[in-house]
């Protein structure tokens, strides 16, 4: 059955790419890993809903970072041809400008990691442990890429993406249903658009 199906017949026009449990009402959860929550599995990558019934809004709550560097621009691209033009690409990212400032204000808070390897500022730069590997390569599913403001409105802007805004949601329903990371400081969040 192939996606285009699916979404019609949940009645979902929004993609949650990465989804994990997080669920929101009218989103279909797309994960690499079968779980609660997850509506369809497969690898963001490689989607293959391009068709008549593309969806208006592709969601990646702190996903991106976990691609290799030579895969971003590309999968950008991809994402852009799957949306419906005038679609809403909504991406959160760890921020690198925030680790910065957090990390000047007390250094060895956030290198002391042997001591408490979940340290915020570790996370977020390193990724925390899952407990399943990436496939493709057999390696941890860690960060390996670091974003600011500005790289990532370069690179969605490389990729098509028009009129990319910054947003910092104070709720669930500024976050689009989605009580996730992508409302806390730490994460660098930005809306843009597919052009018409």
């Amino acid at each position: 059955m192939g996606l285009n199906l699916i979404l019609r017949q949940l009645h979902m026009t929004k993609i949650n790419l990465g989804s994990n449990s997080t669920k929101s009402e009218g989103w279909l959860n797309f994960d690499l890993t079968s779980g609660n929550g997850v509506d369809l599995v497969g690898d963001s990558r490689y989607l293959w809903f391009v068709g008549e019934d593309m969806p208006e809004a592709i969601r990646a709550s702190h996903l991106l970072e976990h691609f290799p560097p030579c895969e971003i621009l590309s999968i950008l691209k991809l994402w852009h041809v799957a949306l419906k033009p005038g679609g809403t690409l909504i991406i959160g990212v760890p921020d690198f400008d925030y680790m910065l400032r957090e990390f000047r204000k007390e250094p060895m808070k956030f290198l002391s990691f042997w001591k408490d390897h979940e340290r915020l500022l570790f996370v977020t730069l390193y990724g925390s442990y899952y407990p399943f590997r990436d496939d493709s390569n057999n390696l941890p599913f860690r960060h390996r890429v670091i974003f600011t403001e500005e790289s990532l409105t370069a690179i969605l802007t490389d990729a098509g993406f028009t009129n990319v805004q910054r947003f910092h949601p104070k709720s669930v329903a500024e976050n689009h249903g989605f009580d996730d990371v992508m409302r806390l400081p730490l994460s660098l969040n930005v809306k843009c658009e597919k052009p018409l």
